[in-house]
């Protein structure tokens, strides 16, 4: 499955949270629409899942995250193609990530 697939079919992985666990989005680097992924629960002490782990993935976003992120309950979904709403995601995430880097560095 690829991250353009998951961005289509994102409310199907919908799901509240249990025990500080939830469904997250994991991705093979370098992160690009194409990419290899899965949607797996996060582990309750932290790492991989398995999937992920054997795959080599590395964690994008929980998918409670994406779906605020790329607003699925404003509109009909998807409202545009899937491989333009996974690169709008990746984009979101590697800003957000960077914010939260410079927040702990201050220069």
């Amino acid at each position: 499955m690829t991250l353009t697939e998951i961005v289509n079919t994102l409310p199907s992985f919908a799901a509240a949270e249990v025990s500080f666990q939830e469904p997250t989005i994991f991705v093979a680097e370098p992160w690009v629409p194409h990419s290899e992924a899965c949607v797996a629960w996060s582990l309750p002490r932290g790492g991989l899942p398995e999937e992920p782990a054997r795959h080599r993935f590395t964690r994008l976003v929980e998918v409670r995250e994406a779906l605020d992120i790329l607003a699925v309950d404003k509109m009909p979904w998807p409202p545009g193609p899937a491989h333009v709403l996974a690169e709008l995601l990746i984009a979101t995430v590697l800003v957000r990530n960077a914010a939260r880097g410079s927040e702990e560095r201050p220069y």
